[in-house]
């Protein structure tokens, strides 16, 4: 009796694959492929320090997970729910002041405005 190693990708029921080997054919006939897929048991997504919530998370069975709030502007958002407020969180933000002694102090891009 003769021994060989064989190696065979199954896709399904009905496989069927031929070996030859000194003139002698020697067909495998699959009649049934049991795979069991691997299964996953819980998914939940948590906001960090984004700013934003999660609600519903995590989800065991089946379900719809709800993401809300206002993304940071340290993560890539606006920081705000109105384009006011982002581009006010977006801009740097300038010192308007006016008087009659010449300009001292400030932050670089703030205006003075000087009258005589």
């Amino acid at each position: 009796m003769s021994s060989y190693d064989i190696s065979i990708q199954f896709e399904g029921t009905g496989v069927v694959s031929t070996i030859s080997e000194n003139e002698l054919d020697y067909t495998l006939n699959v009649v049934n492929v049991i795979y069991t897929a691997p299964t996953v048991t819980s998914v939940g997504v948590s906001g960090g320090a984004t700013g934003l919530t999660v609600s519903n998370s995590p989800i065991t069975t089946s379900g719809v997970m709800t993401i809300g709030g206002t993304l940071a502007v340290a993560s890539g958002g606006t920081g705000a729910i109105t384009a006011d407020s982002a581009r006010s969180n977006l801009t740097a933000q300038k010192t308007i002041t006016s008087g009659t002694a010449s300009p001292s102090g400030g932050s670089d891009g703030d205006i003075y405005l000087q009258y005589i």
